[in-house]
């Protein structure tokens, strides 16, 4: 990835500097999933009622510091792991998000509010509505979220095996 961006920096005349930013990566199959994460923002996986963080945010030495792909170190900062089989629902996010979505006092997800998205998005399957979207959408602007946030706001919520994301 260090050397894409560097070619495409090169490419485009940018620093890349530029081109900083955190890695989150899940690949999902029927009979394993490997998760690779660098940096802050998180990977939420889940059965649907009970959901759990592959990796915790990565901070640096000070809370709004992160690592990032196009550090020198970036290899010393990634972790991956392999599990069996797929999640039913899959939630990776940025690091903007991050205290609405995990509870930094017991370093654990949301189970109440994941349990809510992935309920939503199991009830707009299988005729796909514009509701589920327009709700999630709702809710990333909304005051519970916009009050807590210093940062962008990217969720993604999937439920691998059902060809749905969102």
């Amino acid at each position: 990835m260090r050397d894409a961006v560097a070619t495409d920096a090169a490419t485009s005349g940018l620093d890349p500097f530029q081109y900083s930013c955190t890695l989150l990566l899940a690949l999902a199959g029927p009979d394993c999933s490997v998760y690779a994460q660098v940096g802050d923002g998180a990977i939420v996986i889940g059965d649907g009622s009970a959901f759990q963080h592959v990796f915790w945010p990565e901070s640096g030495e000070f809370n709004s510091i992160t690592y990032f792909v196009t550090n020198k170190d970036a290899i010393e900062h990634l972790q991956v792991q392999i599990h069996n089989g797929a999640p039913k629902a899959l939630a990776p996010f940025s690091d903007g998000i991050e205290q609405v979505m995990l509870r930094f006092q017991n370093r654990a997800a949301r189970n109440d509010i994941f349990k809510v998205l992935f309920e939503r998005l199991a009830k707009g399957a299988p005729g796909y509505s514009t509701a589920v979207p327009q709700e999630l959408d709702g809710f990333l602007r909304g005051p519970a979220v916009l009050g807590r946030i210093y940062d962008d706001r990217t969720l993604i919520l999937a439920r691998p095996g059902q060809r749905k994301v969102l």
